[in-house]
C-alpha cells in the first residue's frame, strides 16, 4: 500500500511540476511577445513533424524485429509498426518513458507465452539507445561548453576558477540525480545487462545491426528537428542547434516531469535565447518538437480505436 501511494505520489508530483513550469513559461517567460501557432505552423512544417515521427517509428520497428529474431521470434513487421504507434499513445497517457515497453512487453509476451525473453529484447533496444544517447550527449556538452565560453568572451587565464566551480556543481548535480532517481535502476540495468549478454552470445550480428539502425533513428530525429528550426527561422549554426536538441532531450529524459512537459519548453527558451532567438520562436520550436510525439500518438490512438471497433463492436452489429 505504501509503495503504491509512493508511486502515485511521485507521478502526481511530476504532473504538478510539468503544469507549474508550463504555466510559468506562458505567463512569465513570454511576457509581451505573442505566440500565433496558427500562422507559424505551415504545411511544410506540419509535414516534417509528421514524417519525422513516422520514419522514427518505422526504424524502431525494424530494430525490434531484428532483436526479436535473437530469440527466434518472428513477428510481422506491419504488426510491430502498428503496436509501436499504439505504444506512443500510452507514452502520453501514462507517466514514465517505459510505458511503451510495458505495453509492447505485454502484447508480444502474451502472444509467445514468454514474457521474459520479449522484455529482454526490448531491454536491449533501451541499452543501445542509452549508449548512443550518452555518446551524442557527451559530444553536445563539449560543443555547447566551447560555444558558451566563446559567447562570454572569456580567456583561459581568467576562467580557471570558473571551470573548477562548474565541474564541482555539475558533478554534485549528477551525483544527487543518480543517487535519488537512478540508483535502483542502474543496479537493475547492470544485472539485466549481464543476463542478456549471456543470452545473446550467438546474436552479435543482429545487435550490431540494431546499433546501426539506432544511429539512423537518432540522425532522423535530430535532422527533423533541425529542419523544424530552420523553417521557424532559427538562425544559429546547425551543429550548435543539434547540440541544444540533444542536451534538451537528455533533460527531458530525467524523471522530474510528466514526459518532459514544461522542462522541454523552459529548456529550449533558456538555451535558444542565449543565441538571440526570440522567446516566442523558442517556445514554438519546443511545441513543434512535442508535436512529433503527439502526431505518432494520434496515429496510435486512431489505430487502437479502429482495431477495437473491428474486433469488438462490428461483430455485434452483424
Amino acid at each position: 500500500m505504501n509503495d503504491r501511494l509512493k508511486k502515485y505520489g511521485i507521478s502526481g508530483l511530476k504532473i504538478g511540476i510539468s503544469i507549474t513550469i508550463f504555466i510559468f513559461v506562458f505567463k512569465k517567460v513570454l511576457g509581451d511577445e505573442s505566440l500565433d501557432l496558427v500562422s507559424i505552423i505551415t504545411v511544410p512544417l506540419l509535414s516534417i513533424i509528421i514524417i519525422t515521427g513516422i520514419i522514427q517509428m518505422g526504424i524502431n520497428s525494424f530494430i525490434q524485429f531484428n532483436l526479436f529474431l535473437i530469440y527466434d521470434y518472428k513477428f510481422k513487421f506491419s504488426k510491430l509498426l502498428i503496436n509501436n504507434f499504439i505504444s506512443a499513445m500510452y507514452l502520453l497517457a501514462i507517466p514514465g518513458f517505459f510505458a511503451p515497453d510495458f505495453y509492447l512487453g505485454y502484447i508480444y509476451g502474451k502472444e509467445v507465452n514468454k514474457y521474459s525473453r520479449v522484455i529482454s529484447a526490448l531491454f536491449i533496444n533501451r541499452i543501445i539507445g542509452f549508449i548512443k544517447f550518452f555518446l551524442f550527449a557527451s559530444i553536445a556538452i563539449v560543443i555547447m561548453g566551447s560555444s558558451m565560453f566563446r559567447m562570454l568572451d572569456l580567456n583561459l587565464g581568467s576562467v580557471n576558477l570558473l571551470y573548477v566551480f562548474l565541474f564541482v556543481v555539475v558533478g554534485l548535480l549528477l551525483f544527487f540525480i543518480i543517487k535519488f532517481f537512478f540508483r535502483k535502476k542502474i543496479i537493475f540495468f547492470l544485472n539485466k545487462s549481464k543476463q542478456i549478454l549471456h543470452e545473446t552470445k550467438k546474436g552479435k550480428g543482429k545487435i550490431l545491426t540494431a546499433f546501426v539502425l539506432k544511429l539512423l533513428f537518432n540522425i532522423v530525429g535530430i535532422s527533423g528537428r533541425i529542419a523544424i528550426g530552420l523553417l521557424l527561422g532559427i538562425d544559429i549554426p546547425i551543429y550548435e542547434l543539434a547540440s541544444i536538441i540533444v542536451i534538451l532531450n537528455f533533460l527531458i529524459a530525467l524523471p522530474i516531469s510528466f514526459n518532459g512537459i514544461g522542462v522541454r519548453e523552459i529548456g529550449y527558451i533558456g538555451l535558444l535565447t542565449l543565441y538571440g532567438v526570440p522567446s516566442n520562436i523558442a517556445l514554438s520550436f519546443a511545441l513543434c518538437e512535442f508535436g512529433i510525439t503527439l502526431s505518432v500518438a494520434i496515429i496510435g490512438a486512431i489505430s487502437f480505436t479502429f482495431i477495437n471497433v473491428r474486433k469488438y463492436i462490428l461483430p455485434r452489429l452483424t
